[in-house]
This record gives C-alpha cells, sequence and structure tokens, in this order.
C-alpha cells in the first residue's frame, strides 16, 4: 500500500489537536534537515517515510 495511503488512514483514525500531528504536506531535504526543522520547532519527536516507500512488515531503512 503506497504511503499516500497509509497516510490517509491513519489521518482519519488520529483526531485533530492532539499530541500525534501530521505534516500539511512533505517536508524538504534529508532526514538531518528535517530533523533540524523538527527540533527548531520544539517537538518532542518525529516518525518519517520516504514518499516513494512501500509498506513492508517490520524495520525497514525507509
Amino acid at each position: 500500500m503506497p504511503l499516500v495511503d497509509r497516510r490517509e488512514i491513519l489521518e482519519a483514525l488520529i483526531p485533530d489537536g492532539g499530541q500525534i500531528q501530521f505534516s500539511q504536506e512533505a517536508l524538504p531535504g534529508g532526514a538531518k534537515a528535517i530533523f533540524h526543522l523538527v527540533e527548531k520547532a520544539g517537538l518532542e519527536g518525529m516518525v518519517s517515510e520516504r514518499t516513494d516507500s512501500i509498506y513492508r512488515r517490520g524495520p525497514s531503512t525507509n
């Protein structure tokens, strides 16, 4: 299942205004640049995937 479809499902399950927030669009740059933005915004952490990733069960580098 493509990331776009997985994201739509998650957004429907997680209520707005909670502790989990979705970015409105894909963030530019690599992981270090994105982590810098997250840290600068004072957020606790992030979960990210490549936009072209395909779901696979278990740990992945995507």
